[in-house]
């Protein structure tokens, strides 16, 4: 009886696969008839039916966007209203000191977008000697701390 029912499941696999096949040979043919009249198409239109159907250009979400550009005079508006909020928040007074022919020489010094960090200032960022020392001596102070909290 184990049999019959084996038979039974590789009957019923066969004939779902078969109709897969069918269903995926009646597709291809499909796909085929529509290359086809796509290929009389004019240029344009090819284009357009191509963009809808997700063909070659893509889909929207895999498309990559522009970058869109802002001015240095933008940048520079931005840039001073982040500047006053930040006083603001500081209660410091709002700074007006550079004119906006000069944004890009500032952006330059505070080491903006192509620009190697410290660059403005003439070398990479170094650490004074003083500092140093207190970070040193700071440090000693924790090891001696542990050391006699170990013993």
């Amino acid at each position: 009886m184990a049999k019959r029912q084996s038979s039974r499941t590789s009957d019923s696999s066969y004939f779902t696969r078969l109709g897969m096949e069918t269903e995926l040979q009646r597709l291809e043919e499909r796909a085929a008839q529509l290359r086809a009249w796509l290929g009389k198409l004019p240029a344009r239109a090819a284009a357009a039916v191509r963009r809808v159907a997700g063909g070659d250009g893509g889909s929207p979400s895999t498309r990559r966007r522009r970058r869109r550009k802002m001015s240095a005079e933008a940048r520079k508006r931005i840039s001073d209203a982040q500047k006053a909020r930040w006083a603001k928040q500081k209660g410091e007074a709002p700074s007006t000191d550079a004119a906006p022919a000069d944004a890009v020489v500032a952006k330059a010094k505070r080491g903006g977008r192509g620009v190697r960090k410290g660059a403005a200032k003439g070398g990479s960022r170094k650490m004074s000697t003083a500092a140093r020392k207190r970070i040193s001596q700071a440090q000693k102070k924790r090891w001696a701390a542990k050391r006699a909290k170990a013993t």
